[in-house]
Parts: C-alpha cells; sequence; structure tokens
C-alpha cells in the first residue's frame, strides 16, 4: 500500500468512528451541558475611566 492509500484509510476510519460516537456525545451533551467558564479580566484589559475637570470640580 502506498502512504496515500493509508492516509486516506485511516482518514476514512476516523470519520466512521465519529459518525459511530455522534449519537453518544449528543447524548451526553444532553445529560451534561457544558457551562461556559468565567473568563479572568486582566487589569490592563479593563477600560479606564477618565474625569473630566468639570466634573471634579463643582463651579456653584
Amino acid at each position: 500500500m502506498t502512504a496515500l492509500t493509508v492516509i486516506g484509510a485511516t482518514a476514512g476510519l476516523l470519520v466512521l468512528v465519529l459518525m459511530a460516537l455522534a449519537p453518544v456525545l449528543v447524548e451526553l451533551n444532553e445529560r451534561y451541558p457544558v457551562q461556559p467558564r468565567k473568563q479572568l479580566v486582566r487589569a490592563e484589559a479593563l477600560p479606564r475611566k477618565t474625569v473630566r475637570a468639570s466634573a471634579a470640580l463643582p463651579t456653584h
């Protein structure tokens, strides 16, 4: 067998295995849904609040 035949056969078998596992994966996803993780926000990513001079100093 040539390398191309081996690669094609391996890819075909991988597709068949994934297709066979698809109903099981769907069932597991319905029973145990994946909840998104809370992402940590770094200090550099936070928008900085700018203070206006007119807001900081009352005029009356």
